[in-house]
């Protein structure tokens, strides 16, 4: 997710990761970088590591929309959406993946 100022002609981003363990059973974590230039790189955790999949996932798409103002279902249909003050969102190119799960992942 991008922020771009066209005055100063610098750029926000935010990395937002949903990670999976190698156990079983699965466990997870949601964390965001933060970068601005000029600043050392912020990591805020948003699911502690162990968390099950419904609170990873809920803490991603709950920050994912803060930051966007975009659903995370609505992702793809509205991509390069930009509100004001929000961060914008651009799917992986090349058909890179997009964040679609089977439905009986992680259960």
């Amino acid at each position: 997710m991008v922020r771009p100022h066209l005055v100063n002609n610098t750029t926000e981003r935010y990395a937002l990761k949903l990670c999976e363990t190698n156990d079983t059973p699965k466990r997870y974590t949601t964390y965001v970088n933060y970068y601005t230039p000029g600043r050392a790189t912020i990591t805020q955790m948003l699911a502690s590591l162990g968390s099950d999949w419904d609170s990873a996932f809920r803490a991603f798409a709950k920050f994912f929309k803060v930051k966007t103002k975009i659903d995370w279902d609505r992702r793809t249909m509205e991509k390069g959406k930009l509100e004001e003050g929000a961060f914008m969102y651009m799917p992986p190119k090349n058909g890179g993946p997009v964040g679609l799960l089977p439905a009986d992942y992680g259960l």
